[in-house]
């Protein structure tokens, strides 16, 4: 019997940067795109802005494609890739 194949993204890390005070019921409006894609690895590059348009947040993660029966990182498959350069 093959064990099931239990592979795909993590987060690896995260990182976020606070430009400026943000209250309540305020609306905010997060634009998030792929910055980089690598072997095992990619970037999600964020932005959040308040309905003036000022900018509140910026924040960069980066997702590792996973194989959680190894316990390893794994080339992330084409068909993923070509999904993330062009997600329509």
């Amino acid at each position: 019997m093959q064990p099931e194949l239990k592979k795909g993204p993590i987060l690896a890390s995260s990182s976020c940067q606070f430009r400026k005070l943000l209250f309540y019921p305020d609306y905010v409006k997060v634009y998030t795109k792929v910055e980089g894609i690598k072997k095992t690895s990619f970037q999600l590059q964020h932005l959040i802005k308040d309905d003036g348009n000022d900018v509140i947040t910026e924040a960069l993660d980066v997702i590792v494609f996973y194989d959680f029966n190894t316990n390893l990182k794994e080339v992330i498959p084409a068909s993923i890739i070509e999904r993330l350069i062009d997600p329509v």
